[in-house]
């Protein structure tokens, strides 16, 4: 299982040393995966930090050339060069504020993987989309060209999150979650893929458990929740004996 927490655009140097400082003691559930995101100014401390405890540093976006002018981007071969093997992409925020499409977030991830960085993709609805029926029909879009190119491709995991459950404070009811999970599970199957879904949408301590108890829900990817070091280590708790 994993917990990803994606930093945004939290944490300077001195709080990023603080959490590494208290991340050394962090007990880690068997066959658990740590991740953490943060900005693309922390990425190379982060991964110095990182060395000798238990969390993988990946980076938040990555864009689809390997250089060139495009002011505010970090390319693949950057994230590398920063010590990261992996990325975030399609992060609903990046789809509602910086217009990235179901194209763009494709052409993303396939520099990505060109580059052998491993990628968390996120797919999700917005609450107008739930409201009249779409969830469906919306990540049957967003899913359909990187499941075609991607589908035996290990080193992709998907991230649902529904746009609406994403620093709202509102959280997907178990039921909407199990539920949507076993359709994407269904889709996947269908198209021969057998990637691992993670949930995030304001996932916190006190639901965490519940939610990855779920069949078809490998662990979490965390806002919020993810930016202390005792939270986090909540997180982590939620999983023991899963």
């Amino acid at each position: 299982m994993i917990v990803a927490g994606n930093w945004k655009m939290f944490k300077t140097s001195k709080e990023l040393k603080e959490f590494f400082r208290l991340s050394k003691e962090f007990k880690v559930p068997t066959n658990v995966r740590c991740i953490v995101a943060p900005s693309p100014t922390l990425l190379t401390l982060a991964n110095q930090l990182s060395e000798g405890t238990s969390i993988e540093v990946f980076a938040q976006n990555c864009h689809w050339e390997e250089q060139g002018a495009f002011t505010g981007e970090t390319s693949a071969a950057q994230i590398l060069d920063c010590g990261s093997k992996g990325t975030l992409i399609g992060h609903s925020e990046r789809r509602q504020y910086f217009a990235e499409s179901n194209e763009t977030c494709f052409k993303r991830l396939q520099a990505a993987r060109k580059a052998d960085l491993e990628v968390i993709f996120c797919v999700g609805e917005q609450l107008k989309d739930r409201e009249q029926g779409k969830t469906e029909a919306v990540l049957e879009e967003q899913l359909k060209d990187i499941v075609k190119e991607f589908r035996s491709d290990s080193k992709v995991t998907l991230a649902y999150e529904p746009v609406w459950a994403i620093g709202t404070g509102v959280t997907a009811t178990v039921e909407q979650v199990r539920d949507t999970h076993n359709w994407i599970r269904s889709y996947l199957e269908k198209n021969d893929c057998a990637w691992k879904i993670l949930y995030g949408g304001s996932v916190k301590p006190n639901n965490f458990k519940e939610l990855a108890s779920l069949p078809e829900v490998f662990g979490g990817l965390v806002g919020g929740a993810s930016l202390e070091a005792a939270s986090f280590q909540a997180l982590l708790d939620c999983l023991t004996d899963l």
